[in-house]
């Protein structure tokens, strides 16, 4: 019984835990962003369509750690640079950055067609 009776008050604490975070859920949105720009839009869009809304918005730069967040509704949504793959979520394509980088004729970069990030890893520019 001693058994029975710690497995039943472990469900009381995961169905209290549910309904706190569900009645969290339906007041506030709570984003968990890998930067700051992405989280501008949908911020606003929020705040337009449903202005009662709260939302709290945080940067989290390693994506682990939202994905994790996500997982464990520290977040209702989650913006990442990659989608994820898994049958408890959806992931929709947000939007398509394009960046340019502008440098000087001589630099050995102004030969190239495009460049990667590890590319410009220790450059230091504007």
């Amino acid at each position: 019984m001693v058994e029975y009776a710690k497995k039943v008050l472990d469900e009381v604490e995961k169905l209290k835990s549910g309904m706190i975070a569900y009645r969290l859920n339906k007041q506030q949105v709570r984003l968990g962003c890998c930067a700051p720009a992405p989280s501008w839009g949908i911020e606003y869009l929020l705040h337009h369509q449903y202005p009662d809304l709260s939302v709290i918005s945080s940067i989290e730069p390693q994506n682990e750690t939202l994905i994790e967040g996500l997982k464990n509704q520290e977040y209702s949504m989650i913006i990442l640079d990659y989608p994820i793959y898994d049958k408890n979520y959806i992931s929709v394509k947000l939007f398509s950055e394009t960046l340019y980088v502008a440098v000087k004729p001589d630099d050995p970069l102004a030969l190239k067609e495009s460049v990667t990030f590890e590319e410009l890893d220790g450059t230091n520019f504007l």
